[in-house]
């Protein structure tokens, strides 16, 4: 794999599909190597994407184009400056990246177009947006989402990853949200929180306000009331209403975990993406023998564990991003 100041040349070069030496084998190989390297391209490929859809306009206005980027995905980029050549000061690979695509659409302005808007978040942040239509979309953790309105059927198309609250924009064409375990949702004006993470073997809906409708590849359906919770089976496709407090489903906005029995395991993993961390048991089994029932809202991962550990017979270990729960 490049080092690291070659990295973003690398990476544009992997989106161009270039042949200009890249040694896919090890671009493989740097992916697997850990979750935050696939975050990372994961990032880039938003950006890449990103720039692609502000350049849509003839009259392409690159300072504020880069403007709408940084305030609207990445709110950890710094803008240190507006000059006419576009600088930016942003950590690490980000930047090199940046400046390169800065350069690219500067230079070559029949990149190709598209009409879609593409938001994401890593793991360990969240953020919030508006879509072109004006439904707003609070993102969790590691999500990402592609926007897209098809001109063709008259409907609002969204693709979605992860988990997020829609406030979907009253509008007579269909808001029609696919996720990746082929389940599809239909609204046309509503609140509801989604969560539908690649990684999870289930789909949760869990409907606030206005109505849902749900359904598989199957052409079932299932109409949904505020109140209602729905969880989709992705192995089977089946879709059924499940007990709990729809209007706990987006605590995970203002930083709180609502546990209802919840096992250690199902905790932990909604710890991993909310801190960006990864953890592990010692012994395996007592990530399902342990559960709780309460609500957690504490500032960081240790203060988390800590009150866990008061709660339950179990101690941890830190290294970095790694954390090791054991029983005592």
């Amino acid at each position: 794999m490049p080092t690291e100041s070659k990295i973003g040349n690398t990476i544009v070069d992997y989106f161009l599909k270039e042949e200009l030496g890249i040694d896919e084998d090890k671009m493989n190989t740097w992916l697997d190597e850990s979750i935050e390297n696939k975050t990372k391209l994961n990032e880039f490929k938003t950006i890449w994407r990103t720039v692609d859809t502000l350049c849509i306009s003839k009259q392409f206005n690159v300072e504020e184009g880069w403007i709408k980027v940084n305030q609207s995905i990445f709110n950890q980029v710094v803008i240190m400056g507006v000059r006419k050549n576009v600088v930016f000061s942003i950590a690490g690979m980000t930047a090199i990246l940046l400046i390169i695509l800065g350069f690219l659409f500067l230079s070559n302005p029949s990149v190709k177009l598209n009409n879609r808007i593409e938001l994401a978040t890593s793991y360990g942040n969240q953020t919030e947006s508006v879509l072109p239509d004006g439904t707003k979309v609070y993102l969790n953790s590691g999500s990402n989402l592609s926007y897209h309105y098809n001109d063709k059927d008259k409907i609002r198309e969204v693709e979605f990853n992860g988990e997020a609250f829609f406030e979907v924009a009253k509008n007579e064409k269909p808001f029609v949200i696919e996720t990746n375990g082929g389940m599809k949702i239909e609204v046309l004006g509503t609140k509801f929180n989604l969560m539908a993470y690649c990684d999870d073997e289930n789909i949760i809906t869990a409907l606030i306000e206005g109505k849902v409708e749900i359904s598989n590849q199957d052409g079932q359906k299932v109409n949904v009331l505020p109140g209602q919770i729905v969880e989709f089976e992705k192995e089977t496709e089946n879709m059924k209403m499940i007990p709990g407090n729809a209007n706990l489903s987006s605590a995970w906005r203002e930083h709180k975990i609502y546990l209802d029995n919840s096992s250690l395991a199902s905790i932990t993993k909604i710890l991993e993406r909310m801190y960006n961390v990864q953890i592990y048991f010692n012994p395996p089994e007592i990530g399902e023998q342990i559960h709780y029932t309460g609500v957690l809202q504490e500032e960081t991962i240790i203060d988390v564990l800590n009150a866990l550990k008061e709660l339950s017979d179990i101690c941890f270990k830190q290294k970095g991003k790694e954390i090791i729960i054991m029983s005592n």
